[in-house]
């Protein structure tokens, strides 16, 4: 239970036919309620968090995910709450199996981390490695514009020039 009190994810414990039986604090902010005692799919609303994400999901009706989540191991999709309250934030599902001391399975322990910020800095580094490459390619085209022109005040540099040339244009095109 201290785990649970002190946890920064949200934590619930799943019985073996999905129901929650313990949540941490977070859980129950995430579902609005405490989630005890119900579903783990009445109380968590799941969406895929992206198109390749969405495959997973979409083999589990509401049963079946509550049904896999409690007996199976889940690691690593990425998911939206439904929840209007959480839009744009994006949570990492995982479970696992839980074990009495006879190494028995007695259910689950489910965590969904709060993946938003990791997600929006992945983001903004795509766009700026795609601006980045942008200003590489402009560069590139400047200078091969300035031998161009220096190409054509000297003819002795002609054939130099065009070596050149295509080397620039070799580095634009990678």
């Amino acid at each position: 239970r201290s785990i649970l009190e002190q946890a920064t994810d949200a934590i619930v414990v799943l019985a073996l036919d999905g129901r929650i039986t313990h949540a941490s604090w977070v859980a129950e902010q995430l579902a609005g309620r405490s989630p005890v005692g119900h579903m783990f799919s009445e109380a968590f609303a799941l969406d895929a968090a992206s198109a390749s994400q969405q495959g997973t999901l979409a083999r589990f009706s509401r049963e079946s995910l509550d049904q896999a989540l409690a007996t199976k191991p889940f690691h690593g999709v990425e998911v939206r709450l439904r929840d209007p309250r959480m839009s744009g934030r994006s949570f990492l599902l995982s479970a696992g199996p839980l074990v009495n001391d006879a190494k028995d399975a007695v259910g689950s322990i489910v965590t969904l981390t709060d993946i938003t910020e990791r997600k929006r800095a992945e983001e903004q580094q795509t766009m700026l490695v795609a601006e980045l490459n942008h200003r590489v390619k402009n560069t590139l085209a400047l200078v091969d514009s300035v031998i161009a022109l220096s190409i054509r005040a000297d003819t002795a540099l002609t054939e130099f020039g065009e070596v050149l040339r295509g080397r620039i244009a070799a580095l634009t095109r990678s």
